[in-house]
């Protein structure tokens, strides 16, 4: 299902889809590597407020969530034109389609966008309706704090920005065990779990002259990708100095056990 295509914009419209859908499709006409500060929020508008999927996350750290593992962030053709970032996002826990009623919308909305390049959005249609969305979330320790603790019951997936200043981060088992990890060890467990992540156009010189290849890459330079299936809580260490962005995936039939409450907006 074609849902938007967007060029020659610094953002997007709000963007409304009134057929639920349980995947969605983001394609773009430049390598994952230079996705940097575009943001995306989408979420399901109801009689009685909004029900967030993502509000204004990083769009490279939706799409390592939404891809981690289970999908790679592939590239081809869509509609005659080479996309060389095409990620395919899950939306609901259950494989579902997001369950609408009258009235109710998806909404989307990009921003930061770089105007030289070409956003598409395509959805999938599922088997059946559902109400356990997956969402995601953005949290950001600051500059000044040391130490961070989070509650991360409900949560499956973690993206964190790599960072001199992580000095260490100690993940707190539900069975009681501390495992305390330096970003090296975190990075070489992620990349173990996720060996092949996506495409990158790779100049090589011949002797017929210059070419280029699309070689498959092992992990994402600048970010740390990790389950948090069976974690507790965890606690960030790091030096002062610069802020710290991290990026979270929450099962939302989980996190609701476990008393976290989403607010309707």
């Amino acid at each position: 299902m074609v849902i938007k295509k967007i060029i020659q914009s610094s953002e997007s419209e709000e963007i409304l889809l009134t057929k639920g859908i349980s995947d969605l499709i983001i394609s773009i006409n430049a390598e994952f590597k230079d996705i940097e500060k575009e943001r995306i929020s989408v979420y399901v508008e109801t009689s009685s407020g909004s029900r967030d999927i993502c509000r204004n996350v990083l769009l490279r750290d939706f799409i390592l969530l939404g891809t981690f593992k289970e999908d790679v962030i592939q590239y081809g053709e869509r509609n005659g034109e080479l996309m060389l970032t095409i990620a395919k996002i899950e939306l609901t826990e259950d494989g579902g389609f997001i369950e609408l009623f009258e009235n109710e919308t998806i909404k989307f909305k990009l921003t930061n966008l770089q105007e030289n390049l070409t956003y598409c959005l395509d959805g999938i249609e599922g088997a059946f309706p559902t109400k356990e969305l997956l969402r995601y979330e953005r949290k950001v320790v600051s500059s000044n704090v040391t130490s961070q603790d989070y509650d991360v019951r409900g949560y499956d997936l973690i993206s964190i920005k790599k960072h001199e200043d992580i000095e260490e981060i100690d993940f707190r088992m539900d069975n009681g065990t501390t495992i305390k990890m330096t970003p090296f060890e975190m990075e070489a467990e992620s990349k173990a779990i996720d060996t092949f992540s996506h495409f990158e156009v790779i100049p090589v010189t011949t002797p017929s002259g210059e070419r280029k290849l699309i070689s498959p890459v092992h992990g994402v330079g600048d970010r740390i990708v990790l389950p948090l299936v069976g974690v507790n809580a965890m606690t960030i260490r790091k030096n002062t100095g610069n802020d710290l962005d991290l990026h979270l995936r929450i099962d939302e039939g989980d996190y609701n056990q476990f008393g976290h409450k989403f607010a309707n907006k």
